[in-house]
């Protein structure tokens, strides 16, 4: 079970600011467009949950949606 421990070891990997030469906007950059990408991901469930629940009578496959 060693070999799993270690799968998910990250003690090894620098941290992002210490690899190459980056001042604090750069980093704060990708931290905020982290940051987009995350929300992005959580937005498109929920719009498509609220655009089922809003009973529209154009969609043929309501349950398709839910998948």
């Amino acid at each position: 079970m060693d070999w799993l421990s270690k799968l998910f070891d990250t003690s090894d990997f620098p941290a992002r600011w210490h690899c190459g030469d980056w001042s604090q906007p750069h980093g704060w950059i990708h931290i905020i467009a982290d940051l987009a990408i995350f929300g992005a991901y959580f937005a498109i469930p929920i719009s498509v949950v609220v655009f089922v629940k809003m009973k529209r009578e154009d969609i043929t496959f309501p349950q398709m949606f839910w998948l």
